[in-house]
């Protein structure tokens, strides 16, 4: 069973749509952790500048050893921190190349302490004490950072400094908080797998939320472009229906207009090919009961001559007479032939000509030559003005059946006493002919289906193939026909060929 262009459709936009919404959630996450390591940031710069805040204060004498040791404490537990203070650096180098202001910085400690908490005890030793249960930070940090970053961090981390530690992937990044005290160098981090736990938490919630979100928008967009989508699919139900009438033989049948532009140019299409479609066919029809006529009347008026012959209805004087009526009927009957001959050929796509050096002045004067006898018989006036010696490489015998049709025509139509023009000059590599005629004229809406095939203009016309083929054999010379008129008083063709 073949795919529909409505299931092809649902099966790609399912997965377009899966692939969308997998990378929304995706943006979600990211967000949701960028957000997470912003806060965490925030929160370790805050707290390490209070923190120091609060060394300091012990350091001046503005708040207790016990009073530190006890809001320490509480923070360590309730955030999950570790807070250490390096008192020198582990380096022996730098500890030298640092050590006059350590011994101020310690001396000046001390006698804040003693200030404090009097001559009983050494307070320095209380600092100092108060972050020896944290010596495994040491070896971390030592790890962490090489002495030039601790170096760094002992002349320029006067205000909170956040330094992110390289984890492996997927896993949070350890951050922690550097700033220079008075009684060293303070550092506050917290376990990454705290934030982690963090976004762990909130994963349910947030997945559930992305979930739903996907669920509806998923559905609503689904039911959405599935009656769209099959709303567009309806114009080629009508289009397959009115195909199915053309087979029929029904062009009758037309589309509606659609809202959406694109059907509309289909609709329009479509409508334009049945109406040309139901004129054809139009056409067709005619043509064929011309054409029957036609044939007709030659065969009847053969089968009469013939009959009266064999009956000896016909005397011998009268024989010949009937012998010319016969070859002229005959020749009509070839006429009608091969005009069919070259409309299948045409309409085939290949129009045979055989163009050859002519002498198209002595081709023109024969036409003339041939046709004033029926002009005459008209009372009419043909009026020839051509160039001299022209002489060109076309088809002679098919550019004679165009002068003749054109010819034939303006003396049919024009009426009695009428003056035709026959001019003809060659300028550039290009011939170009002219038959012109004082007649009624032609009609624009007769003008613009004039040399459409099965077309037939006025009561006295054939069976509508002669212009027809007249414009095939110009175009199959690499020409152009055209025709002109006012509708009342002129009727012009023209026809242009490479010679």
């Amino acid at each position: 069973m073949k795919p529909t262009i409505f299931r092809r459709f649902i099966i790609r936009y399912t997965l377009i749509s899966l692939i969308s919404l997998l990378f929304l959630a995706l943006l979600a996450l990211s967000a949701l952790y960028y957000s997470e390591v912003i806060s965490e940031r925030a929160y370790l710069t805050a707290r390490t500048r209070v923190t120091a805040d609060l060394i300091e204060a012990v350091a001046l004498g503005e708040a207790s050893l016990q009073e530190m040791n006890r809001q320490l404490r509480s923070v360590s537990i309730s955030d999950n921190l570790n807070i250490y203070l390096m008192q020198s650096l582990p380096s022996a180098n730098a500890k030298a190349a640092s050590d006059d202001s350590i011994s101020q910085n310690n001396a000046d400690l001390t006698d804040s302490r003693h200030r404090m908490h009097g001559s009983g005890g050494s307070p320095g030793r209380g600092m100092h004490e108060s972050f020896q249960t944290s010596l495994w930070m040491a070896r971390d940090l030592e790890t962490w950072f090489d002495e030039q970053q601790l170096s760094e961090f002992w002349q320029e981390a006067v205000t909170p400094v956040i330094v992110s530690i390289r984890q492996p992937l997927f896993q949070f990044p350890l951050m922690v908080g550097v700033q220079k005290t008075s009684a060293g160098l303070l550092f506050i981090y917290r376990d990454p797998t705290a934030s982690d736990q963090s976004i762990r938490q909130q994963m349910p919630l947030v997945s559930g939320a992305l979930l739903l979100a996907f669920l509806l928008i998923g559905l609503i967009s689904s039911v959405v472009m599935s009656r769209m989508y099959r709303s567009m699919l309806r114009p080629l139900k009508d289009i397959s229906l009115a195909a199915d009438r053309i087979i029929s033989g029904d062009y009758s049948h037309r589309l509606e207009a659609y809202q959406e532009t694109e059907l509309q140019l289909i609709s329009e299409s479509v409508n334009r090919m049945l109406s040309k479609l139901d004129k054809l066919e139009a056409s067709r029809l005619d043509f064929t009961a011309q054409l029957a006529h036609e044939l007709r009347t030659p065969l009847t008026i053969l089968r009469m001559s013939v009959q009266g012959v064999q009956d000896g209805v016909i005397g011998e004087e009268e024989q010949d007479e009937f012998f010319d009526v016969t070859l002229q009927e005959i020749d009509r009957l070839e006429m009608l032939t091969q005009n069919l001959i070259d409309l299948a050929s045409a309409e085939g796509g290949d129009f045979p000509i055989e163009p050859e050096m002519t002498d198209i002045t002595k081709l023109i004067q024969s036409v003339v030559t041939e046709i004033r006898p029926l002009c005459l018989n008209h009372q009419q006036h043909l009026n020839l003005q051509i160039d001299e010696k022209m002489t060109g490489f076309l088809d002679s015998k098919r550019i004679r059946q165009v002068l003749l049709n054109l010819l034939s025509n303006s003396i049919k139509f024009a009426g009695d006493k009428r003056q035709i023009d026959l001019k003809a000059g060659l300028s550039g590599g290009t011939l170009r002919v002219t038959v012109r005629d004082n007649g009624p004229g032609i009609a624009e809406q007769e003008r613009q289906k004039l040399f459409d095939k099965y077309q037939k203009w006025g009561k006295r016309a054939g069976a509508g193939l002669g212009l027809a083929i007249a414009k095939e054999i110009i175009e199959a010379h690499g020409g152009r026909i055209t025709v002109l008129s006012d509708g009342t008083s002129f009727t012009q063709f023209d026809f242009y060929i490479p010679a």
